[in-house]
């Protein structure tokens, strides 16, 4: 059952690592006891939200602060099949 006060940002192979890093650290700066939930599906889109949070812990950084992150799969319903989306849950220590 989801957190009420996740928020969860879908990632794609388009994504700017700047701008989603940036969306990270606002997100767990602005409500520091929910997690932030990114979604990716594909190769690409997982080396995107890496970058992602790579460049939020960055941000986090320079403010005294860190974050960790877990990993895990989740089955998304897609038009005609089911596909395995990668999350990642982002949390500021």
């Amino acid at each position: 059952m989801p957190d009420l006060g996740e928020q969860t940002m879908r990632v794609s192979k388009t994504s700017s690592p700047q701008k989603l890093g940036s969306a990270i650290f606002h997100g767990l700066t602005k409500q520091p006891h929910h997690p932030v939930v990114l979604r990716a599906i594909g190769a690409g889109a997982v080396n995107q939200a890496v970058k992602g949070l790579a460049i939020a812990n960055g941000f986090l950084g320079v403010n005294g602060r860190s974050a960790s992150f877990k990993v895990g799969f989740e089955t998304v319903s897609g038009e005609q099949q089911d596909v395995s989306a990668m999350v990642f849950r982002a949390n500021c220590d």
